[in-house]
């Protein structure tokens, strides 16, 4: 057995090349770039009701002369509706409510606004992440909140997520990570 041992050829060394990926992006990047992309296209609503009640929420702004969509349950018949654009409460019209769909058509006076495209759905994928972006009326300055999650189902009509909407954040437009709606 000794000269088998030592007349064995050896194993063949195979050389592989190895490359490395230097530029990746970054998760958070990706989500904090998003949000300043769109943070210039949601309306924060503050209303109080006739009851004395107070209801707060966000929209979407449509296009750059303030018309803006939002929920028609934030915006009750006979109540004080405020709304915040760009760090100011500009006045405003609601224009029209549709209770069945729940959907509000309120057009801010102010200019030169920010507006966010439109995601296409043939692209929408269960997993991709997404946000809510909406404000916190809690202190003196609203401040923009932004909740994210993924998508877990979806279809023409539903898009579900894992998000946990909270109620300063009815209203907000859900937005994917390259800041579409």
């Amino acid at each position: 057995l000794l000269p088998f041992f030592i007349e064995k050829p050896q194993a063949p060394v195979y050389v592989t090349e190895k490359k490395e990926v230097t530029s990746y992006i970054q998760e958070n990047v990706a989500l904090r770039e998003a949000v300043e992309k769109v943070a210039k296209t949601v309306v924060g609503v503050k209303t109080k009701t006739k009851e004395g009640g107070i209801l707060e929420g966000s929209g979407l702004i449509d296009t750059n002369d303030g018309f803006s969509v939002t929920l028609a349950e934030l915006l009750p018949q006979g109540s004080d509706f405020a709304f915040y654009v760009d760090g100011q409460w500009p006045g405003y019209q609601v224009l029209k409510r549709d209770l069945k769909n729940n959907l509000a058509l309120v057009r801010v006076e102010a200019s030169s606004l920010h507006t966010a495209g439109f995601s296409d759905l043939e692209r929408v994928k269960i997993g991709e992440r997404v946000f809510l972006l909406g404000f916190d009326f809690s202190t003196t300055t609203p401040q923009l909140m932004v909740n994210e999650g993924i998508i877990k189902f979806f279809n023409k009509d539903l898009i579900q997520t894992n998000i946990f909407e909270t109620a300063s954040l009815s209203g907000s437009p859900l937005f994917n990570i390259e800041g579409n709606v």
